[in-house]
């Protein structure tokens, strides 16, 4: 089954309430009309039982019956007799000062006392002063009130009708012109790796769908350029030890060897091992950043148990390579993070730093330092003994630092790592310390 295009629905949906409208609105006017030509007769009966001297019969250009006229004097004459009006009503309608209206078989008929011009003069006076007008006119039919309007109306509404089904589908196709050029547009997209955005315009509705569009687009190219750098970043960081641990393993077999240079170079592969164990978890790490995980796992953590997991995780390392590792806490705030990821970052700057200064001294601190606004803060400070960094290493794709910057960044802080003077490099992650820290948890 082939699903109506959105001109065509809103197009049934538009001339279906037009015709809707046009059908209340003729019935209205026809019912008012109706009603006015009901009044028109009270006003007719009225007049013509008033006239003291006229036609027995009324009309008026509105109506093609006549108003036939009856006077009853109740002294002389009988009550006559009128289908449908009770002679108890008559009598009551002689001594009332209100006009009295009734509807029997669509006829409509007026009663109205009246007193005779002579009525003074007669002697002995009357023993009843007022006479009886009886006005009667049929009532109009819908077709007489109505038949002429309702003719034009029709005419003119067919007219209206058949125009909307002309002009209205091809209105809505010129508007909504932006939203199938769109289309056509997105159909030719082919990657995202060219910066590609459709063009904004057309009505308010239709533009913000592009603009939303345009939003995704971007952040498509964004996720995109992210992977292509994460795998840029994973294949640089990998080649290295891969290739140290085919070179060990090549050498080791490419002759017999004792025991003790099996052993040796046993451990220089369980060395390499390791190195491949730490970035893998880092881009485990990275990876986690890059979904969002960051934003999921929060809860308050202190820095202090953060720092001690990291320590727990990079010692044996650093002093299986003849480091050691100082530690002073100067403040240890309670802050919402994401603990994992954060205690990962740390590790990082640990692992930089054993890499970059085997067998040196490694101090760690946590500091209170704002930031450069005053904002109240907290970092770590990692600092090593060894050559330094390597003015000569590709900036941009260390893993640890990539790890460290993205992890820190969603938490509101940021990681620098600077050559010392005298040798050595020094690593820090500030992190921001909100000015009213979470409840304690007990």
């Amino acid at each position: 089954m082939k699903t109506p295009s959105l001109v065509d629905q809103v197009s049934r949906v538009a001339l279906s309430g037009l015709a809707a409208t046009l059908l209340l609105t003729g019935a209205g006017t026809a019912a008012l009309l109706h009603h006015q030509a009901v009044r028109d007769v009270d006003e007719l009966l009225l007049v013509a039982g008033q006239a003291e001297h006229g036609p027995d019969h009324w009309g008026n250009g509105h109506h093609p019956s006549p108003v036939e006229v009856h006077t009853w004097d109740p002294g002389a004459q009988a009550a006559p007799s009128i289908p449908g009006v009770p002679t108890d009503l008559m009598w009551q309608a002689v001594g009332s000062e209100h006009p009295t209206f009734l509807t029997v078989d669509h006829t409509r008929i007026l009663l109205l006392a009246v007193e005779p011009p002579d009525v003074h003069d007669k002697d002995p006076a009357p023993a009843h002063p007022h006479a009886l007008r009886i006005a009667t006119v049929p009532l109009p039919t819908w077709m007489q009130s109505t038949g002429r309007f309702t003719l034009f109306y029709c005419v003119v509404a067919l007219i209206v009708l058949g125009g909307g089904a002309l002009v209205l589908p091809r209105q809505l196709q010129r508007t909504l012109s932006p939203l199938a050029h769109t289309t056509r547009t997105l159909a030719q997209i082919r990657g995202l790796a060219v910066r590609s955005r459709l063009p904004t315009g057309g009505p308010r509705e239709v533009a913000a769908v592009i603009t939303a569009v345009n939003a995704l687009l971007e952040r498509l190219e964004a996720a995109v350029s992210t992977q292509t750098h994460f795998t840029a970043t994973a294949a640089h960081e990998l080649r290295t030890p891969v290739a140290l641990l085919q070179g060990e393993l090549e050498l080791a077999l490419r002759r017999p060897r004792t025991p003790e240079e099996y052993q040796a170079a046993l451990q220089e592969a369980l060395q390499s091992v390791q190195r491949l164990a730490g970035l893998v978890e880092g881009l485990m790490a990275l990876a986690r950043v890059h979904a969002g995980q960051v934003e999921e796992g929060l809860a308050p953590e202190r820095l202090s148990g953060l720092l001690s997991a990291a320590l727990a995780t990079e010692r044996p390392q650093l002093e299986a390579r003849g480091g050691s590792v100082e530690v002073s806490i100067d403040t240890d705030p309670e802050l919402t993070v994401h603990g994992p990821l954060l205690t990962a970052a740390m590790a990082n700057l640990l692992r930089n730093a054993a890499d970059h200064a085997p067998g040196a001294v490694v101090r760690v601190q946590l500091q209170a330092r704002p930031s450069a606004d005053g904002q109240p803060g907290v970092v770590v400070v990692v600092r090593d003994f060894g050559p330094g960094p390597d003015p000569h290493r590709a900036p941009g794709l260390g893993l640890g630092l990539r790890v460290c910057d993205e992890v820190l960044a969603r938490h509101g802080g940021t990681v620098s790592l600077e050559p010392v003077d005298g040798g050595g490099a020094r690593a820090e992650m500030w992190l921001p310390v909100p000015e009213h820290p979470p409840p304690t948890r007990f």
